[in-house]
C-alpha cells in the first residue's frame, strides 16, 4: 500500500469538514488514560503487553507544538492518532459503529459534543 502526503491532507480535510458540518465546535474529553500496543507489536498476535498512554499528555505535547514550544515528532503522529481516536469514540461509541457507506447521518450527539 502506498499513501501520499497530498492523500491524507486531502482525508483529513474532508474529516474535518465533518465535524464542522456537524456543528461540532469543541469536543471535551474526560478520560485520561488509555492502553497503547506500540506500533512494532500491532501484527504480532495476540499482541505483546500494551503500556499506559495519555490523552493528556498527548494533547498537551501537541499543543506546544502547535504554539510553536516544541519541535513537531514523528511521536507526535502517535499522540495526534490517540486524540482522533478518542473524538471517533466519543462521537460514535464503538457499540453503535457500522460500515459507513458514506451517506450516514450523524446520530444525537453524547455529552462532550460541543455545538
Amino acid at each position: 500500500m502506498l499513501i501520499k502526503t497530498e492523500e491524507l491532507s486531502t482525508i483529513f480535510s474532508i474529516l474535518i469538514n465533518k465535524l464542522y458540518e456537524g456543528e461540532i465546535t469543541e469536543i471535551m474529553i474526560e478520560g485520561d488514560n488509555y492502553w497503547n500496543i506500540s506500533t512494532s507489536d500491532w501484527f504480532e498476535i495476540p499482541a505483546k503487553e500494551p503500556v499506559l498512554g495519555s490523552l493528556m499528555d498527548d494533547w498537551e505535547n501537541l499543543q506546544k507544538v502547535m504554539k510553536g514550544e516544541q519541535i513537531a515528532s514523528f511521536l507526535d503522529y502517535d499522540r495526534f492518532a490517540s486524540i482522533i481516536r478518542m473524538i471517533s469514540e466519543i462521537i460514535i461509541p464503538t457499540k453503535h459503529k457500522t460500515l459507513d457507506c458514506g451517506n450516514s447521518v450523524l446520530p444525537d450527539f453524547p455529552l462532550g459534543i460541543g455545538k
